[in-house]
Protein backbone atom coordinates (compact mmCIF):
# COMPACT_ATOMS: atom_id res chain seq x y z
CA UNK A 1 0.00 0.00 0.00
CA UNK A 2 2.58 2.29 0.87
CA UNK A 3 4.89 1.51 -2.33
CA UNK A 4 1.29 2.23 -4.11
CA UNK A 5 1.00 5.48 -2.43
CA UNK A 6 4.26 7.11 -3.22
CA UNK A 7 3.96 5.67 -6.86
CA UNK A 8 0.66 7.70 -6.90
CA UNK A 9 1.84 10.85 -5.35
CA UNK A 10 5.48 10.69 -7.65
CA UNK A 11 2.81 10.68 -10.74
CA UNK A 12 1.17 13.97 -9.60
CA UNK A 13 4.24 15.87 -9.10
CA UNK A 14 5.52 14.71 -12.25
CA UNK A 15 2.32 16.15 -13.96
CA UNK A 16 2.40 19.53 -12.22
CA UNK A 17 6.42 19.79 -13.02
CA UNK A 18 5.71 19.11 -16.62
CA UNK A 19 2.92 21.29 -17.15
CA UNK A 20 4.63 24.31 -15.78
CA UNK A 21 4.08 27.23 -13.72
CA UNK A 22 0.46 28.84 -14.27
CA UNK A 23 0.49 31.96 -16.56
CA UNK A 24 -2.36 33.97 -14.99
CA UNK A 25 -2.75 36.21 -17.96
CA UNK A 26 -3.39 32.94 -20.16
CA UNK A 27 -6.87 32.95 -17.77
CA UNK A 28 -7.72 36.55 -18.54
CA UNK A 29 -10.75 37.08 -20.51
CA UNK A 30 -11.88 40.14 -21.66
CA UNK A 31 -15.13 40.45 -21.84
CA UNK A 32 -16.46 42.51 -24.52
CA UNK A 33 -19.64 45.23 -23.51
CA UNK A 34 -22.46 45.58 -25.94
CA UNK A 35 -23.16 49.19 -24.88
CA UNK A 36 -26.11 49.31 -27.48
CA UNK A 37 -27.94 45.78 -26.56
CA UNK A 38 -27.28 47.20 -23.13
CA UNK A 39 -28.97 50.54 -23.46
CA UNK A 40 -26.43 52.42 -21.12
CA UNK A 41 -25.06 55.53 -20.92
CA UNK A 42 -21.43 55.59 -21.27
CA UNK A 43 -19.56 58.79 -19.75
CA UNK A 44 -16.00 59.45 -20.26
CA UNK A 45 -14.54 61.43 -16.85
CA UNK A 46 -16.61 63.10 -14.66
CA UNK A 47 -18.23 65.85 -13.54
CA UNK A 48 -16.31 66.98 -10.60
CA UNK A 49 -13.13 66.52 -12.50
CA UNK A 50 -14.43 69.26 -14.78
CA UNK A 51 -15.10 71.50 -11.36
CA UNK A 52 -11.88 70.66 -10.73
CA UNK A 53 -10.27 72.15 -13.63
CA UNK A 54 -9.40 68.72 -15.53
CA UNK A 55 -10.26 69.91 -19.20
CA UNK A 56 -7.91 67.49 -21.05
CA UNK A 57 -8.10 63.62 -22.11
CA UNK A 58 -7.20 61.38 -24.90
CA UNK A 59 -10.68 60.08 -25.73
CA UNK A 60 -11.15 60.59 -29.88
CA UNK A 61 -14.44 61.13 -30.97
CA UNK A 62 -13.59 58.42 -33.51
CA UNK A 63 -13.61 55.86 -30.27
CA UNK A 64 -16.55 58.18 -28.34
CA UNK A 65 -18.92 57.21 -31.07
CA UNK A 66 -18.28 53.57 -30.80
CA UNK A 67 -20.76 54.13 -27.33
CA UNK A 68 -23.25 56.71 -28.72
CA UNK A 69 -24.54 58.65 -31.28
CA UNK A 70 -25.82 61.39 -29.11
CA UNK A 71 -24.79 63.11 -26.50
CA UNK A 72 -23.22 66.66 -24.93
CA UNK A 73 -19.80 67.48 -23.49
CA UNK A 74 -16.55 69.34 -23.72
CA UNK A 75 -13.46 69.81 -25.49
CA UNK A 76 -10.03 69.64 -24.68
CA UNK A 77 -8.86 73.23 -23.50
CA UNK A 78 -12.63 73.50 -22.59
CA UNK A 79 -13.33 75.40 -26.49
CA UNK A 80 -16.69 74.90 -26.88
CA UNK A 81 -19.93 72.79 -26.47
CA UNK A 82 -20.07 69.49 -27.22
CA UNK A 83 -23.21 68.26 -29.67
CA UNK A 84 -23.83 65.04 -30.68
CA UNK A 85 -26.87 64.03 -32.44
CA UNK A 86 -27.62 61.32 -35.20
CA UNK A 87 -24.03 60.21 -34.99
CA UNK A 88 -22.41 64.02 -35.96
CA UNK A 89 -19.80 65.78 -33.75
CA UNK A 90 -20.60 69.32 -33.77
CA UNK A 91 -17.94 72.25 -32.03
CA UNK A 92 -20.59 75.27 -30.26
CA UNK A 93 -18.39 78.04 -30.06
CA UNK A 94 -17.32 80.95 -27.86
CA UNK A 95 -17.20 82.83 -31.08
CA UNK A 96 -21.02 81.89 -31.77
CA UNK A 97 -18.98 79.66 -34.89
CA UNK A 98 -20.10 75.82 -35.34
CA UNK A 99 -18.36 73.24 -36.93
CA UNK A 100 -18.30 69.65 -37.28
CA UNK A 101 -15.30 67.49 -35.56
CA UNK A 102 -13.57 64.91 -37.24
CA UNK A 103 -13.05 61.54 -35.65
CA UNK A 104 -9.70 62.48 -34.69
CA UNK A 105 -10.23 65.26 -32.01
CA UNK A 106 -10.37 64.70 -28.39
CA UNK A 107 -12.21 65.35 -25.31
CA UNK A 108 -11.78 65.72 -21.89
CA UNK A 109 -15.31 65.11 -20.95
CA UNK A 110 -18.33 63.39 -22.69
CA UNK A 111 -21.29 61.81 -21.66
CA UNK A 112 -23.20 59.64 -24.79
CA UNK A 113 -25.96 56.75 -25.54
CA UNK A 114 -27.17 55.58 -28.43
CA UNK A 115 -30.44 57.01 -28.67
CA UNK A 116 -33.90 54.87 -28.93
CA UNK A 117 -36.49 56.85 -27.91
CA UNK A 118 -39.12 54.68 -25.54
CA UNK A 119 -41.28 57.55 -26.01
CA UNK A 120 -42.53 60.77 -28.38
CA UNK A 121 -45.06 63.07 -27.61
CA UNK A 122 -46.09 67.06 -28.27
CA UNK A 123 -46.42 69.62 -25.52
CA UNK A 124 -48.46 72.63 -26.35
CA UNK A 125 -48.28 75.64 -24.22
CA UNK A 126 -48.60 79.61 -24.72
CA UNK A 127 -45.18 81.10 -23.22
CA UNK A 128 -43.59 77.37 -22.38
CA UNK A 129 -40.26 78.79 -20.90
CA UNK A 130 -37.45 75.88 -19.93
CA UNK A 131 -38.43 76.01 -16.11
CA UNK A 132 -41.85 75.26 -16.66
CA UNK A 133 -40.87 72.18 -19.22
CA UNK A 134 -38.85 70.57 -16.34
CA UNK A 135 -41.76 71.17 -14.31
CA UNK A 136 -44.41 69.58 -16.60
CA UNK A 137 -41.32 66.43 -17.62
CA UNK A 138 -40.89 65.75 -13.65
CA UNK A 139 -44.33 64.83 -13.38
CA UNK A 140 -44.06 62.50 -16.06
CA UNK A 141 -40.26 60.82 -15.94
CA UNK A 142 -39.58 58.42 -12.89
CA UNK A 143 -37.25 60.88 -10.60
CA UNK A 144 -34.53 57.74 -10.20
CA UNK A 145 -34.64 57.42 -13.77
CA UNK A 146 -31.88 58.39 -15.76
CA UNK A 147 -32.81 59.88 -19.42
CA UNK A 148 -31.63 60.89 -22.74
CA UNK A 149 -33.90 63.84 -24.11
CA UNK A 150 -34.56 65.43 -27.35
CA UNK A 151 -36.56 68.32 -27.90
CA UNK A 152 -36.81 70.01 -31.18
CA UNK A 153 -39.27 73.42 -31.56
CA UNK A 154 -39.24 76.92 -32.82
CA UNK A 155 -38.04 79.13 -30.16
CA UNK A 156 -39.11 82.76 -29.78
CA UNK A 157 -36.17 83.68 -27.50
CA UNK A 158 -33.11 81.29 -25.89
CA UNK A 159 -30.16 82.26 -24.00
CA UNK A 160 -27.60 80.24 -23.88
CA UNK A 161 -23.32 80.48 -23.71
CA UNK A 162 -20.15 78.12 -24.96
CA UNK A 163 -17.02 78.72 -22.67
CA UNK A 164 -13.49 80.30 -24.56
CA UNK A 165 -10.61 78.23 -24.63
CA UNK A 166 -8.49 77.85 -21.74
CA UNK A 167 -4.65 78.35 -21.15
CA UNK A 168 -2.71 76.36 -18.81
CA UNK A 169 -2.26 76.51 -15.60
CA UNK A 170 -6.07 75.85 -15.84
CA UNK A 171 -8.27 77.43 -13.01
CA UNK A 172 -11.34 75.52 -11.63
CA UNK A 173 -14.07 75.77 -13.72
CA UNK A 174 -16.76 78.03 -11.82
CA UNK A 175 -13.54 80.57 -11.21
CA UNK A 176 -13.08 80.27 -15.04
CA UNK A 177 -16.05 80.99 -15.98
CA UNK A 178 -17.17 84.19 -14.02
CA UNK A 179 -13.86 85.55 -14.60
CA UNK A 180 -14.60 86.13 -18.44
CA UNK A 181 -14.00 82.33 -19.51
CA UNK A 182 -17.34 82.34 -21.59
CA UNK A 183 -19.64 84.14 -24.24
CA UNK A 184 -23.38 84.60 -23.26
CA UNK A 185 -25.79 83.88 -26.12
CA UNK A 186 -29.47 85.46 -26.87
CA UNK A 187 -31.17 83.78 -29.93
CA UNK A 188 -34.25 84.97 -31.27
CA UNK A 189 -36.71 83.47 -33.09
CA UNK A 190 -34.83 80.09 -33.80
CA UNK A 191 -35.59 76.61 -34.60
CA UNK A 192 -33.28 73.72 -33.89
CA UNK A 193 -33.06 70.68 -31.40
CA UNK A 194 -31.66 70.26 -28.18
CA UNK A 195 -29.99 67.02 -26.81
CA UNK A 196 -29.39 66.56 -23.67
CA UNK A 197 -29.81 64.61 -20.38
CA UNK A 198 -31.73 63.71 -17.14
CA UNK A 199 -29.72 62.12 -14.39
CA UNK A 200 -30.67 61.64 -10.87
CA UNK A 201 -29.59 62.90 -7.33
CA UNK A 202 -27.84 60.06 -7.21
CA UNK A 203 -25.57 60.72 -10.05
CA UNK A 204 -23.99 63.84 -8.34
CA UNK A 205 -20.63 64.27 -8.01
CA UNK A 206 -19.97 62.16 -11.62
CA UNK A 207 -22.99 63.82 -13.82
CA UNK A 208 -25.09 66.86 -13.83
CA UNK A 209 -28.21 65.85 -11.17
CA UNK A 210 -31.52 67.47 -13.20
CA UNK A 211 -31.56 68.69 -16.70
CA UNK A 212 -28.51 69.50 -18.71
CA UNK A 213 -29.46 70.71 -22.58
CA UNK A 214 -27.36 71.74 -25.29
CA UNK A 215 -28.78 73.53 -28.41
CA UNK A 216 -27.89 73.46 -32.49
CA UNK A 217 -30.06 75.46 -34.46
CA UNK A 218 -31.27 73.73 -38.06
CA UNK A 219 -29.31 75.89 -39.90
CA UNK A 220 -26.18 75.65 -37.90
CA UNK A 221 -26.12 79.54 -37.05
CA UNK A 222 -26.70 79.61 -33.06
CA UNK A 223 -25.89 77.24 -30.43
CA UNK A 224 -24.79 76.49 -26.79
CA UNK A 225 -25.65 75.55 -23.43
CA UNK A 226 -29.11 76.28 -22.43
CA UNK A 227 -30.06 78.50 -19.52
CA UNK A 228 -33.60 79.42 -20.78
CA UNK A 229 -35.99 79.55 -23.85
CA UNK A 230 -39.52 80.49 -24.81
CA UNK A 231 -41.74 78.64 -27.13
CA UNK A 232 -45.39 77.75 -27.46
CA UNK A 233 -44.76 74.16 -29.02
CA UNK A 234 -42.36 71.41 -28.54
CA UNK A 235 -41.84 67.96 -29.14
CA UNK A 236 -39.96 65.61 -27.09
CA UNK A 237 -38.28 62.40 -27.17
CA UNK A 238 -37.56 60.00 -24.18
CA UNK A 239 -35.20 57.12 -24.00
CA UNK A 240 -34.85 56.02 -20.58
CA UNK A 241 -31.28 54.40 -19.68
CA UNK A 242 -30.99 50.90 -17.92
CA UNK A 243 -27.64 51.89 -16.46
CA UNK A 244 -24.19 53.83 -16.97
CA UNK A 245 -20.77 53.15 -17.45
CA UNK A 246 -18.15 55.59 -16.28
CA UNK A 247 -14.21 55.39 -17.93
CA UNK A 248 -11.58 57.72 -15.93
CA UNK A 249 -10.10 60.26 -17.59
CA UNK A 250 -6.65 59.53 -18.29
CA UNK A 251 -4.93 62.71 -18.20
CA UNK A 252 -2.06 63.01 -15.76
CA UNK A 253 -4.01 65.63 -13.75
CA UNK A 254 -6.39 62.92 -13.18
CA UNK A 255 -3.29 61.37 -10.86
CA UNK A 256 -3.32 64.74 -8.57
CA UNK A 257 -6.79 66.51 -8.44
CA UNK A 258 -8.16 67.26 -5.58
CA UNK A 259 -11.53 64.88 -5.76
CA UNK A 260 -12.31 64.45 -2.18
CA UNK A 261 -13.74 67.94 -1.77
CA UNK A 262 -17.45 68.21 -2.57
CA UNK A 263 -18.29 71.04 -5.24
CA UNK A 264 -22.40 71.04 -5.44
CA UNK A 265 -22.12 74.81 -5.30
CA UNK A 266 -19.67 75.54 -7.99
CA UNK A 267 -21.76 73.35 -10.18
CA UNK A 268 -24.81 75.05 -9.30
CA UNK A 269 -23.55 78.51 -10.58
CA UNK A 270 -22.22 77.13 -13.25
CA UNK A 271 -25.26 74.96 -14.60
Amino acid sequence: MKIKWLTALFGILTLVSCSGPVDPKENKKEIPIDQNSKDLIYQYSIIDALLAGVYDGDMTFGELKKHGDFGIGSFNHLDGELYINDGKVFKLRYDGGIQEIPDGDSTGIAFVKFFNPDTSFVIEQKNLTYQKLQEKLSGILNRNGIYAIRIKGNFTTMRGRAPKPANKPYAPLREYLSGGGQSDFQFENTTGTCVGFFMPPYMARTNVPGYHVHYMSDDRKNGGHIFEFNTDRLMIEVDRAKGFIIEENSSAEMDTVDLARDRMKDLQKVE
